[in-house]
């Protein structure tokens, strides 16, 4: 009998311990997951708002990138820009202390060449995939002027490599969505990535779409344009 017990005990412990360590463990992956889609999230932001501070208040404009898939990949914005694409912030002035606007800056989110390893779904309601987190942002700098080259909207291409070109370089290989929701000068962007490790351990990706799931982080946040 007190073998019985001392074993029945000895279960119930084990089975405490078992059940102790499966949430200590998904609470690990998860930090760990949404700790990269953060990350992802910051780098790109971090990029996004020291451009659009050094761009023209006028020379702007956005558009939407494919669709490649099922929807729309993301949106593009492209403006002059103060900053030559130096790691300096300072503008670039004429001699008569006006404001020079030498390069053209383009970012684009975009399904890569080949695409990720997820299936695309159903676009939303504005016509945006919104099942694959795989999507890249990419920033191009081209010489700049007194407008807005017209045949940007050619330069909205599918990469192939994280190293697209010299003038161009991929931010991110993990968003799921680049939204410009206001445009200048007061502009209103929305990023948004997701804990992929996290989604994968549920059955969610590649599945359902990840727009509205507890697994995507959105990131809104609005930028001055301080440039003519």
């Amino acid at each position: 009998m007190e073998v019985l017990i001392v074993c029945t005990i000895f279960s119930m412990l084990s089975a405490l311990l078992w059940f102790a360590l499966r949430n200590v463990s998904d609470l690990w992956r998860q930090s760990d997951s949404k700790d990269d889609a953060v990350r992802e999230l910051i780098r790109a932001r971090t990029a996004l708002t020291r451009d659009l501070r050094n761009a023209s208040s006028v020379h702007f404009a956005t558009a939407k990138v494919g669709p490649n898939l099922t929807g729309f990949d993301g949106d593009a914005v492209t403006f002059l820009s103060s900053d030559s694409g130096a790691s300096s912030s300072e503008w670039n002035l004429t001699s008569d202390g006006r404001a020079a606007l030498p390069a053209q800056i383009t970012y684009y989110l975009v399904v890569p060449n080949p695409a990720g390893e997820v299936a695309a779904g159903p676009p939303d309601s504005h016509g945006y995939e919104q099942q694959d987190p795989y999507k890249w942002l990419v920033r191009r700098v081209d010489p700049g002027g007194t407008a807005l080259n017209p045949a940007w909207n050619s330069w909205l291409v599918r990469p192939t490599s994280p190293n697209p070109g010299p003038n161009q370089s991929v931010l991110s290989t993990r968003l799921l969505g680049f939204r410009v929701l206001h445009d200048g000068p007061m502009w209103m962007l929305e990023l948004s990535a997701v804990a992929i490790k996290d989604a994968r351990h549920r059955g969610s990706l590649g599945a359902t779409p990840l727009r509205d799931t507890p697994y995507t982080l959105i990131d809104r946040f609005s930028v001055r344009s301080q440039n003519i």
